[in-house]
């Protein structure tokens, strides 16, 4: 009974597989999608524009008090000037200020002071040098590009003007911006203020209202009652490569003294009465001197000091020795030149009971391109640059002779005309520029041949210059050309010339 119940129950569960695998399922309806809501952008509200609040100007006093602790007093042997401090411990100053030193005293307002403080590299056409590194944690200033300002705005400027204290404070003096000038040939713009400025100031600082750095102090002109500070735009990449090394002016390293080429015996080997050999002594304070010049020409030889004054000289017309002695009364490099009233080669033996090293003057007989600009520098108190032009007769040329730092005078003398030099073309300030005092004349060649252009300073002044040469044009000066060639004098001894010195004091003879 059992067993039939389960067989029974076993039939059915198979009958019920079976039915459900032959049954055909039902289709599924499709769903209805749903919309689904884009959703509306929202709007961004629109902040309302708020006006930058104008910094206030700040007083005086308070431009003083920010920036007077970095205004340095920086000193050297014939003079001072001031400085500033910026970023790596740099002191920025003009060239003029601590030429021809190669170490400077440079004091603080808060009395801190350096007694040898390197001069690091110097620019001689933008009348920039660099001092230092100092080991000094005074807040360095930064120059800031303000040739913006307004003609009229308020200005300080800020240095050490007159000072004669051994630790000094820096002063202040107001004025207003007259106008901006530019000079091209080195891309520097200037300042033009009426703020009162003496000597002293240079290397000093000229401050917006704001307190900012926005120039660098250096020109003045005492008779105008105004003066010229270079834009701190301007001058702010050339100190960059003056803190990097770099030749920035192109003049090379000018040293004024190699202890490597010093010798107490030098010979002289002069090529015309243009020709100087000029040597640099470097002695303690109180050192004496003695030189003595022995040559088969008409020599003569004077000896400056740092500051350009003279210490010694000795031309004696009726013999070839020249004998001098002297005590050095400031200490510094001095400078002696040896010249000839001859226009022949010429040789002398130079002697002296200190070292004495040559100075090579690297500008001397260069030959100017026409059309490019060429970069030449006074190196010492009564330096010549002699360049040298060959020129065919009735060439126009106009010369043209700039400076940041003197006031240059240009000579031209023909070397195939025995003594055009007699009174030599020349002039000082015709060109004008931006600071009134270009030296520029048109020479109109009046033979074929060699002529020799002189460049100098008028003053004791030292520094950088540009030279330009190139084809008259209208407007420029009127041509002059050098005498011709002079007419011997006759005398009871034969035909005779007249040869002159341009050497200082001027010397003649028949």
């Amino acid at each position: 009974m059992r067993r039939s119940y389960c067989l029974a129950a076993l039939l059915l569960l198979a009958m019920l597989a079976a039915g459900c695998s032959a049954a055909t399922p039902a289709p599924t309806p499709p769903s209805t999608p749903v919309a689904t809501s884009t959703p509306r952008p929202t709007a961004t509200a629109t902040p309302v524009p708020t006006d930058t609040p104008t910094p206030s100007p700040l007083t005086p006093a308070a431009i003083f008090q920010q920036v007077s602790p970095s205004i340095a007093y920086v000193e050297t042997e014939i003079g001072s000037g001031s400085g500033f401090l910026i970023e790596g411990g740099y002191l920025v100053t003009n060239a003029h200020v601590v030429e021809p030193f190669e170490t400077v005293r440079v004091v603080f307002p808060d009395g801190a002071e350096f007694l040898d403080a390197p001069v690091a590299n110097v620019d001689l056409l933008a009348d920039l040098a660099i001092v230092g590194p100092l080991d000094t944690e005074l807040p360095p200033l930064a120059l800031k590009d303000r040739e913006d300002l307004a003609v009229g705005s308020r200005v300080y400027l800020i240095g050490y003007p007159g000072e004669v204290d051994k630790f000094p404070q820096p002063t202040i003096s107001g004025g207003i911006i007259s106008r901006m000038r530019e000079w091209t040939t080195a891309g520097i713009s200037f300042f033009q203020t009426d703020a009162s400025v003496a000597g002293g100031q240079s290397g000093g600082i000229l401050a917006s209202e704001l307190g900012e750095l926005i120039g660098i102090s250096g020109q003045a002109f005492a008779g105008a009652k105004y003066a010229l500070v270079a834009s701190a735009k301007d001058i702010e990449p050339r100190v960059d490569a003056l803190i990097r090394g770099e030749d920035i002016d192109g003049l090379g390293k000018r040293m004024t003294y190699d202890p490597t080429k010093a010798n107490k015996h030098q010979l002289v080997v002069l090529e015309d009465d243009w020709t100087t050999d000029t040597f640099v002594m470097q002695e303690p304070l109180g050192t004496s001197i003695t030189l003595d010049l022995d040559g088969e020409a008409d020599f003569g030889f004077f000896v400056q000091d740092p500051a350009g004054f003279w210490v010694a000289f000795e031309n004696n017309s009726y013999g070839n020795k020249e004998h001098a002695e002297f005590v050095t009364e400031v200490l510094g490099p001095h400078f002696i030149t040896v010249y000839q009233n001859d226009k022949r080669n010429s040789v002398a033996d130079l002697r002296s009971n200190v070292k004495l090293a040559p100075l090579r003057d690297p500008d001397d007989r260069l030959q100017p391109k026409l059309g490019e600009p060429t970069a030449g520098n006074i190196d010492y108190p009564g330096d010549s640059d002699v360049f040298r032009l060959y020129l065919h007769a009735g060439d126009r040329v106009n010369i043209h002779v700039e400076s940041l730092i003197i006031d240059p005078m240009v000579m031209i003398d023909m070397v195939a005309i025995p003594n055009d030099d007699d009174d030599p073309m020349k002039d000082d300030d015709s060109g004008a520029g931006i600071f009134g005092r270009d030296a520029e004349l048109t020479l109109e060649a009046p033979e074929t041949g060699s002529y020799l252009l002189i460049v100098e300073a008028t003053n004791h002044q030292t520094g950088g210059y540009v030279l330009t040469m190139a084809n008259s044009q209208e407007g420029d000066p009127t041509p002059m050309a050098p005498a011709p060639t002079p007419t011997p004098i006759a005398s009871s001894l034969g035909n005779m010339n007249l040869y002159t010195s341009h050497a200082l004091p001027a010397f003649s003879f028949q």
